[in-house]
């Protein structure tokens, strides 16, 4: 049986505080990246809204796809002075 107590679900608003990147760049990436970012492991909302279970994210977010995503993101934008 399922612990439902220990169940954890992100939506792509909790994704962006997580990894403090914008909504539009979450939209973005599973575009963009659609074979390599996490399909969501439910949708509601008639569809419109992805689910994803902590353990997928945490899955993902060890992968080297992830980190260098990330690392881009982060130095994207940035002033020569910055880095």
């Amino acid at each position: 049986m399922i612990d439902k107590e220990k169940i954890v679900l992100l939506s792509n608003h909790d994704l962006t505080d997580r990894w403090n990147v914008k909504k539009q760049t979450i939209s973005n990436w599973q575009k963009r990246y659609e074979d390599k970012f996490p399909q969501p492991d439910f949708l509601v909302s008639n569809k419109t809204v992805r689910l994803y279970l902590e353990t997928t994210i945490e899955e993902f977010e060890q992968t080297e796809f992830f980190k260098k995503l990330i690392e881009k993101n982060r130095t994207f934008g940035k002033s020569p002075t910055e880095e």
